[in-house]
């Protein structure tokens, strides 16, 4: 079955309620690059390749991709020892950030539904010289998110950087005959979890004055047989554009990422992206100065190198 270029559309370039206005919250076509539907059924979808993106900046000249690694500018925050959680660690754009943490020298615990899914990515991370550890939870299930995040308080108290980077994407159904379920286990895994996560590492992050959050995000837009993914993704990023203002002059700042759509197992062979193009850019989060502003889109393709 063929898999057709997916039309995404811009979202919305508004800041943050309360957001300085000299600083844009810009839009972007966007795939999370983890779950892309499995196929497309042959001309259901326009085709259409992503346009250029805007670059996501938060201060002037916060970073340059300059021989595939993120310029050192005086802005941009130290990594090495700090302890990042990625969820969804075992391919795809998270395998990708929790190794491109590591060459910064971040420790890692990273997060799959099953721990025997994460041995390569452990020793890949432990050769790079920095602690790194498995944590194995299903999204779906509030017990086993909260069980996730006591294992996190009793390894690492609270963590540095958190990439809510795991996600779902529910079957491509017929327009307006999707089953409830699909709905409620989008949302479960999509939003309630990293909400979750978020709710419970934020106040820790502000007492201690300092932390970053990531959540990554989606433009998908106009696809009717995709509206429990799209929708998650879309209260997301509600829940940082309406948490964010609070945030301002915490030290925490809270991000979301557009990591572009990438050739991945499940994104397709036609993804004009490889995976591996989310580096630099997806780094971009976690290296902010703790008096950035939060509520910023930052997309991942705006920081690729000279190809």
């Amino acid at each position: 079955m063929l898999i057709q270029h997916l039309r995404f559309s811009r979202m919305k370039a508004e800041p943050a309620p309360g957001a300085p206005s000299r600083t844009p919250r810009p839009g972007a076509l966007v795939d999370d690059g983890n779950a892309l539907l499995d196929a497309v059924r042959e001309g259901s979808v326009s085709a259409g390749t992503p346009r250029a993106l805007q670059r996501s900046v938060s201060e002037a000249n916060l970073a340059l991709a300059i021989d595939g690694k993120i310029g050192e500018s005086v802005v941009m925050g130290e990594l090495s020892g700090k302890w990042a959680l990625v969820t969804g660690a075992s391919r795809g754009v998270g395998c990708q950030v929790a190794l491109g943490l590591a060459r910064k020298g971040c420790n890692l615990l990273v997060h799959a539904r099953q721990l025997d899914h994460l041995g390569g990515l452990l020793g890949a991370l432990r050769e790079a010289g920095v602690a790194a550890e498995g944590v194995a939870a299903e999204l779906s299930q509030a017990l086993e998110v909260d069980a996730l995040l006591a294992r996190v308080h009793d390894r690492v108290g609270t963590p540095d950087i958190v990439y809510n980077n795991a996600a779902i994407m529910t079957p491509w159904r017929a327009p307006h005959q999707t089953p409830l379920d699909d709905y409620r286990l989008s949302f479960e895994v999509n939003v309630i979890a990293p909400v979750r996560i978020c709710d419970r590492l934020l106040p820790a992050m502000g007492e201690r004055g300092s932390g970053k959050i990531v959540n990554v995000t989606s433009g998908i837009e106009h696809i009717r047989e995709l509206l429990p993914y799209s929708l998650s993704k879309a209260a997301l990023d509600r829940y940082v554009r309406d948490v964010s203002p609070s945030l301002q002059g915490s030290g925490v700042v809270l991000s979301l990422l557009d990591p572009g759509w990438l050739r991945t197992d499940l994104g397709g062979d036609q993804a004009p992206n490889a995976v591996e193009s989310v580096l630099p850019g997806a780094l971009v989060p976690a290296l902010l100065p703790d008096d950035a502003q939060s509520g910023l889109l930052y997309c991942a393709q705006d920081y690729r190198t000279a190809e």
